[in-house]
């Protein structure tokens, strides 16, 4: 779920109000405040928008509605036959 997305936590499932990416930035930014400043860490931020099925933020929705943007030349070059 891009939308008010359910994480999995140390006590269970919990239903968050907000965009998928927006709260995991945000989760990572405020672990990155809480954190021991004197140990080393290690945070993997791993973000679900680059997949399937590509829903953007509301407020991105339409950023590119009035917009048209050219397919680059070499959108339909058969790639068959090369290395």
């Amino acid at each position: 779920a891009y939308y008010d997305p359910e994480f999995i936590e140390q006590t269970g499932r919990k239903k968050y109000t907000g965009y998928c990416t927006d709260l995991i930035t945000d989760f990572s930014l405020e672990w990155l405040d809480r954190r021991n400043q004197e140990q080393p860490f290690f945070l993997m931020c791993h973000h679900k928008a680059p997949h399937r099925a590509w829903d953007p933020a509301p407020k991105y929705r339409n950023l590119f509605a009035d917009k048209t943007i050219p397919e680059p030349a070499n959108l339909y070059e058969k790639l068959s036959g090369r290395p």
